[in-house]
């Protein structure tokens, strides 16, 4: 198996856990959508905590 590939039983076990969670079969395509979607959201949520802080970091010394 190459590295970058991922186990045939990773794609079943996320695909049985989706499809568990919203109640309906899910394809592997969607499976995909999902992550990925998952991803940008995590994503956009540490660049938001790195703002907040670089903020709070900011007003810091004005506060003294």
């Amino acid at each position: 198996m190459h590295k970058t590939e991922k186990p045939k039983e990773t794609d079943e076990y996320l695909i049985a856990g989706w499809s568990k969670r919203y109640g309906r079969e899910i394809s592997l395509g969607e499976v995909y959508e999902i992550n990925a979607n998952l991803s940008a959201f995590v994503d956009v949520m540490e660049r938001m905590d790195r703002y907040l802080k670089q903020k709070h970091r900011q007003k810091k010394p004005s506060e003294k």
